[in-house]
């Protein structure tokens, strides 16, 4: 007993050291005092068990800062909130930068060694009579075709796998895998797309009202289109209200606390990434009818007077938007 009690101080200060030292190994451009402090803070969130806190802290200080150190401390957090996949891939590049002779090594060895076995594995497959085109994402990030059918490392928790296709509604599923579970899924693609307004095709078409008719009462022509420019002006505000939501919703996917670097995202990363494909869609219909209900507001205006009958049509292409008027001038 008394011969291996030196031997278990000596572990744990080489521990205490892996962990309590940034140990920069490559000069990188980078935010050297802000990485240093997002390193201190992420050691007293671990200190405190705060570790929501420091695992973000870590991954925003080893992008700023490259450090074997920094590297190490992340990969433990994430080891502690159960991120087993990434702690996993995190310990194995700290032993990929590691000399091979480094007193650090086979404690990082040995903690990758212990993550494995509870690794979870999800194995995506497509349909081969999938339509050409298809595409799958899990967790917003693609997957590559050469990666389907592959078993690849997952963390435990929840996961949003979609399929793509031209001309097909994004099809989703959500797949909760435990610690150390293996599972395949087979994926299809959705049903044909019955709108314009798909996440997977550009808003198109043509707004093109009717006829716009001669009325022997200019008060009254006068008036609708006064009535039309009001209706598409409180249209351009909804879009542009729209549109900052959209950016709000932007901000939320961009913060480390929500998604990591390889967007990888938590709950509600993916709820604000979901909701600000579908208000970037609105605000722009929302916009374009808009803009279409006040063009032809202020043509209805300036031929009041006009006897002739007047049309109006408002294009949407992916080259641009026009405004077409035909009638007598």
């Amino acid at each position: 007993m008394r011969t291996m009690r030196p031997r278990r101080i000596t572990s744990a200060l080489l521990i205490a050291a892996a962990l309590l030292t940034p140990m920069r190994v490559l000069a990188q451009p980078g935010d050297a005092t802000t990485a240093s402090s997002l390193f201190l803070a992420g050691r007293r969130a671990m200190d405190a068990n705060d570790y929501a806190q420091a695992c973000p802290q870590f991954a925003e200080s080893y992008r700023l800062d490259p450090a074997i150190g920094t590297l190490f401390n992340l990969a433990n957090c994430e080891d502690k909130i159960g991120h087993l996949a990434d702690a996993s891939t995190h310990f194995r590049s700290v032993l990929e930068q590691l000399p091979t002779k480094d007193d650090r090594a086979p404690i990082a060895r040995a903690r990758l060694a212990a993550i494995e076995p509870r690794l979870s594995h999800l194995t995506l497959s497509l349909d081969p009579d999938q339509p050409a085109g298809a595409a799958v994402a899990r967790d917003d990030v693609p997957i590559s075709p050469a990666a389907l059918g592959v078993s690849l490392a997952v963390n435990a928790g929840d996961h949003d796998v979609v399929v793509t296709a031209p001309g097909r509604e994004p099809a989703r599923t959500r797949i909760t895998m435990k610690e150390g579970e293996h599972r395949e899924a087979s994926l299809h693609v959705g049903p044909k797309a019955t709108s314009v307004t798909s996440h997977s095709a550009p808003v198109t078409g043509t707004y093109e009202p009717a006829q716009i008719a001669s009325h022997s009462n200019e008060s009254a022509r006068r008036t609708l289109g006064f009535v039309l420019g009001g209706v598409g002006i409180v249209a351009l505000g909804a879009g542009a209200i729209t549109g900052i939501m959209t950016l709000g919703k932007a901000s939320i996917v961009k913060d480390p606390s929500h998604c990591s670097a390889a967007l990888r995202c938590d709950a509600t990363g993916v709820d604000a990434a979901s909701a600000g494909k579908t208000l970037s869609v609105v605000s722009t219909v929302t916009i374009i009818a808009g803009a279409a209900a006040a063009a032809t507001g202020v043509v209805l205006v300036v031929t009041s007077q006009d006897k002739a009958p007047v049309t109006a049509a408002f294009r949407v292409s992916p080259g641009g938007v026009r405004l077409e008027l035909g009638g007598s001038w």
